[in-house]
C-alpha cells in the first residue's frame, strides 16, 4: 500500500486538518463559480482554480477522494492545491465552494538521482552555450550559477523520502516550464536587432516593421510563457507557506516536509529555465533597446513654398524611436507582445529579488536617413495649372503652367522601412520671375557651427558683398578684407532660382603670437562655398555652406578655422 500510513502524515502536515461533518463539502459543481483549466490531472500535479462572484478566503480545507487537501488563495480570483499522492483514477475534490471530479494518472519516476542530477548537467550545458562577452549578461550567468549551487545544496540537504517527493513534484509540473523554455529557442533561436550581417528567423529583407513586428511576435508570446512559469513557481512556494523572496539558500529548517519538497522542487524547476530566461532577457533587452518605430511628425513635409521650375528639397528627416507601451497599434504583433510583457511584469516584479530586474521600454530615438530602398511619392496635384515637372528622391520641382503664383495640394507618401505615412500639403508655386542681382548683399550665417582651433563654438556673423556682371562677387565695407591677398576662385552662378557661390583667397602677410618662444611668419588660405534656393516670398535665398581658412604653412600653435551650416542671402 505505498506507505499510506507515512504519506497521511505528511499530507496532513501540510495539507491541514480533515474538514469535520459539518463542512459543506457535497454542494455540486458550480461551474459559474468554479471552473479548472483540465480534469485530468497528476499526482503531485499543482492545480490551480478560477473563482468568480466570490471574496475568497485565504485558504480552505478539502478533500481529495479520501486525503485532507488545504486549498490556498493564490490572488484575488484563483485557489491553488496539489494532487496528492494517489493512483490512477476518477476521483472528487470537495471543498467549500463546490465539487470537482478529476481524473488521475499517477506520477511516476524510475531513478530520482538520475533525474535531478540531469537537471543540473542540463543547467551547466545551456549556460556555458551562452555569450558571455557583456559584462551585463556575464554577470547574470555568475548570478545564475550562484542559485544553481544553493539550489543542489537545498537538495542534497533532503531526506530520502523528501527526494522522492521532489522528483514527483518535478515530474508532474515540468511541463509549464517547458514550454517557455522550447518556445524561446524554437522562435528566438537568432538575433533580435536587425542587421544585414546576421541571419534572422525574422524577414531581414522586408523593411524593420516586418522583422521587428515579427519579433515581437516571438518575444510576446515567450513572455506569455515566461510568465505561467513565474505564476506556478510563486503558487508553488505559496502553496510551501513561504515567501517568494526567500532564497535557496536560506529556506528555513522549520518548514513542514511535505512544504518543504514542494520548494524545493519549485526551485529545481525555475533552475532548469533559468538559462533559457538569460537568454530571453537578452533578446528583450536588445529589442526594446532598437530604434525601429517611425516618428510621425518627422515623415510630415514642412515645405509648401516652391519657385517655378526649380528643384526644391523637402528637407525631410525621418526619426525612429524605441517601442513603448502606447505602441499596440503600430502592428497587431507589437499589441501582443506589449499585453504579453504586461501581465509578466506583474508576477516578475514579485520574483526580481531571486533572478534579478526585467528590461524596461528605453524612450531612445535616432534620425535615419533615407537609403536606395525608400521612396517619395507626390501625386493628386489639385490644380490643373500646376505640374509636377521632375521628381529624385527629396528634391521635386514643381511648375505653374499658367505663368502666375498658383496655389494647390498634393499627396505626399513617405516609404521607409515597411511604414508608410500619407498626408496632404497646402503648397504654392511661384511664378517665374528674373532675380535682380544689383546692390549690397547680406550673407547671414544663421547657424554656424565651427571648430576655431579645434574648439566647437557657435559664432553667429555676417559678410556684406556684391554680385558683379562677370559672375564673381567682391565683398565690400567691413567684410573688404576677405579680397585682399590672391584670389584663386571667384564665381557664382544662377540656374533659374538656385545660387551657388565658390570664393576661395591666399592672404599672406600674417606673423603668430609667441608659439614656444618662436613667432611664426604664415599665409591664411580662405574658402566659402554656398548652395541655396531663392524664395519669392522672402525674397532671400536660403541654403547651406562651408567654409574654412588654415593657416599655412603648418606650425605648433597653428589655429584653423572649419565652419558649416545654414546662410542666408539678402539685399542689404
Amino acid at each position: 500500500m505505498k506507505n499510506l500510513i507515512f504519506l497521511f502524515i505528511i499530507v496532513l502536515a501540510f495539507y491541514g486538518c480533515i474538514p469535520d461533518s459539518n463542512d459543506s463539502l457535497d454542494s455540486p459543481v458550480n461551474s459559474e463559480k468554479i471552473n479548472v483549466e483540465s480534469t485530468n490531472v497528476k499526482s503531485f500535479q499543482v492545480i490551480t482554480i478560477s473563482v468568480t462572484n466570490t471574496q475568497l478566503l485565504e485558504s480552505y480545507s478539502g478533500l481529495f477522494a479520501e486525503t485532507a487537501v488545504s486549498i490556498v488563495k493564490t490572488d484575488e480570483n484563483t485557489l491553488a492545491f496539489a494532487v496528492p499522492d494517489i493512483g490512477n483514477g476518477k476521483y472528487n475534490l470537495q471543498f467549500d465552494l463546490g465539487t470537482i471530479e478529476f481524473t488521475v494518472t499517477e506520477t511516476t519516476v524510475l531513478n530520482t538521482e538520475e533525474l535531478i542530477s540531469n537537471v543540473f548537467e542540463n543547467f551547466d550545458t545551456e549556460i556555458s552555450n551562452l555569450n558571455n562577452t557583456s559584462p551585463l549578461i556575464a554577470k547574470e550567468i555568475q548570478n545564475a550559477q550562484d542559485y544553481r549551487l544553493e539550489v543542489q545544496n537545498l537538495y542534497s540537504s533532503l531526506s530520502n523520502e523528501e527526494k522522492r517527493q521532489v522528483a514527483l513534484f518535478y515530474t508532474a509540473n515540468k511541463e509549464v516550464f517547458k514550454t517557455f523554455k522550447d518556445n524561446l529557442y524554437t522562435n528566438l533561436d537568432a538575433t533580435t536587432v536587425f542587421s544585414k550581417t546576421i541571419q534572422s528567423n525574422c524577414p531581414k529583407n522586408e523593411g524593420w516593421k516586418a522583422f521587428y513586428s515579427c519579433t515581437a511576435k516571438n518575444l510576446g508570446g515567450s513572455s506569455k510563457e515566461l510568465a505561467r512559469s513565474a505564476v506556478h513557481f510563486i503558487t508553488f512556494l505559496t502553496l510551501a507557506g513561504i515567501s517568494v523572496s526567500i532564497s535557496p539558500a536560506t529556506l528555513g529548517v522549520g518548514i513542514a516536509a511535505a512544504g518543504l519538497a514542494v520548494a524545493a522542487s519549485a526551485y529545481i524547476l525555475f533552475a532548469e529555465i533559468l538559462p533559457a530566461t538569460i537568454k530571453f532577457k537578452n533578446d528583450l533587452r536588445a529589442f526594446l533597446y532598437a530604434n525601429w518605430v517611425p516618428v510621425k511628425a518627422t515623415f510630415l513635409t514642412i515645405i509648401d513654398e516652391f519657385s517655378s521650375n526649380t528643384d526644391t528639397s523637402l528637407d525631410l528627416e525621418p526619426k525612429f524611436r524605441s517601442v513603448n507601451n502606447t505602441d499596440k497599434i503600430v502592428s497587431n504583433e507589437t499589441g501582443l507582445f506589449i499585453n504579453s510583457l504586461s501581465t509578466l511584469n506583474e508576477s516578475w516584479d514579485k520574483l526580481k529579488s531571486l533572478f534579478g530586474e526585467l528590461p524596461d521600454y528605453q524612450g531612445s530615438s535616432e534620425i535615419i536617413p533615407f537609403n536606395k530602398n525608400d521612396k517619395i511619392i507626390i501625386s493628386k496635384i489639385s490644380n490643373p495649372n500646376v505640374e509636377l515637372v521632375s521628381q529624385n528622391g527629396q528634391f521635386i520641382k514643381f511648375k505653374s503652367i499658367s505663368g502666375e503664383d498658383e496655389t494647390f495640394s498634393y499627396t505626399h507618401e513617405v516609404f521607409k522601412e515597411g511604414f508608410v505615412e500619407i498626408s496632404t500639403v497646402i503648397a504654392i508655386v511661384y511664378k517665374e520671375k528674373e532675380i535682380d542681382l544689383s546692390g549690397v548683399w547680406i550673407m547671414k550665417y544663421t547657424t554656424a557651427s565651427c571648430s576655431i582651433g579645434g574648439d566647437n563654438i557657435e559664432i553667429p556673423f555676417t559678410s556684406t558683398f556684391i554680385f558683379n556682371s562677370n559672375n564673381t562677387i567682391t565683398f565690400v565695407g567691413n567684410s573688404s578684407s576677405d579680397n585682399d591677398g590672391v584670389i584663386s576662385i571667384n564665381e557664382y552662378l544662377l540656374v533659374n532660382t538656385t545660387l551657388s557661390i565658390n570664393f576661395k583667397s591666399l592672404e599672406s602677410g600674417y606673423s603668430s603670437d609667441i608659439c614656444n618662444g618662436i613667432s611664426y611668419d604664415f599665409s591664411v588660405d580662405f574658402n566659402l562655398k554656398f548652395n541655396g534656393s531663392y524664395k519669392n516670398n522672402t525674397n532671400e535665398f536660403i541654403g547651406n555652406y562651408s567654409a574654412f581658412q588654415y593657416e599655412i604653412p603648418s606650425y605648433p600653435c597653428v589655429e584653423n578655422d572649419v565652419c558649416n551650416g545654414s546662410m542666408k542671402i539678402y539685399r542689404k
